[in-house]
């Protein structure tokens, strides 16, 4: 859209002399800063998505030694009860 623009925008001034009217160029300009804000917000996006990758990975790996730690701590009980459990009455 923006090559198309600019080049009708040459072919109408090589057809009046070389003459652009400021009004186009203005058009044109405020197209460009319209197409770069919204490059600035999608790199800013892709960033933002990119960070809460990076922290869910981080609480994924955090989590899973968590769960380990339960699941040795869970065997450590169990064999600890289960050593009481087979001592002899009294004893």
């Amino acid at each position: 859209m923006l090559v198309e623009h600019v080049e009708q925008l040459g072919r109408k001034a090589l057809e009046e002399g070389g003459k652009i009217d400021k009004r186009e160029i203005d058009g044109l300009i405020s197209l460009i800063k319209g197409m770069d804000t919204i490059a600035d917000i999608t790199r800013t996006e892709e960033a933002a998505t990119k960070r809460q990758i990076r922290r869910d990975e981080e609480l994924r790996e955090i989590l899973t030694q968590i769960n380990t730690r339960i699941i040795e701590l869970a065997k450590e009980l169990a064999a600890e009860m289960g050593q009481s459990d087979s001592r002899p009455a009294g004893g």
